[in-house]
């Protein structure tokens, strides 16, 4: 069995097609804009994006101490053998990791705190790697409601 197109289908499918490549040639256009780490501010407003930067920085967008307080608070509960498997492994995998000293998130911290750092596309990079915080900090969050809950119903 052979398929046909007609004239009219083929016409369009060409115009599909080029109305695709002007919207791809558009967005890729743009896609400097994003990336581009030379945008011009006065000696100024350079030291109040530094500023601004290394003091919110670290813990608004990765939320590094609130994360460790967190986890020791969840260590230290006296209701942590009550928790279900999958929640108690993961905290003891943490600590098996040596999550209290976790290099990854000093070296995290570090590098947010260093002056060179500070530039559009090692933002672009922290914003990435703050996924993995907010995946952490939730997890830590659900896990110490359940530990509330747990103490709330057996006083």
């Amino acid at each position: 069995m052979k398929t046909v197109t007609s004239n009219t289908e083929t016409g369009s499918f060409d115009q599909v097609e080029k109305k695709l490549v002007q919207i791809m040639d558009a967005i890729n256009s743009i896609r400097p804009i994003f990336f581009k780490n030379e945008l011009k501010f006065s000696k100024k407003a350079k030291e109040e994006k530094l500023f601004l930067y290394k003091k919110l920085f670290p813990e608004r967008v990765l939320g590094i101490n609130k994360i460790q307080s967190d986890y020791n608070k969840i260590l230290d509960d006296t209701n942590l053998s009550k928790l279900e498997k999958t929640d108690l492994d993961f905290i003891l995998d943490l600590e098996k990791i040596g999550f209290k000293k976790s290099q990854y998130v000093n070296e995290m911290n570090v590098l947010a705190q260093k002056e060179e750092n500070l530039n559009d596309a090692f933002f672009n990079f922290f914003i990435g790697e703050s996924i993995y915080f907010n995946f952490l900090s939730s997890e830590l969050r659900n896990i110490q409601y359940k530990l509330d809950d747990i103490r709330r119903l057996n006083p």
